[in-house]
């Protein structure tokens, strides 16, 4: 958590992905950012419930990665 604090370039980054998407024709209703994991690694066991909502919506068929 200490690195989110001190180094925000990689939250910056991730926002940024929405003037991304945008650009390349996904309205903005339909683009949302999941910050709930910000200084959690994906390497650990850690819970990491942004990813796990995530998975879920793109098993039901409400969310794709484009």
């Amino acid at each position: 958590m200490n690195q989110v604090r001190q180094r925000l370039e990689s939250t910056e980054l991730q926002y940024c992905l929405v003037d991304r998407a945008i650009g390349l024709g996904w309205p903005l209703e339909r683009v949302q950012v999941s910050d709930e994991n910000l200084g959690k690694s994906g390497a650990g066991d850690v819970d990491r419930h942004g990813f796990q909502k995530l998975i879920a919506e793109i098993g039901l068929g409400n969310a794709a990665l484009g």
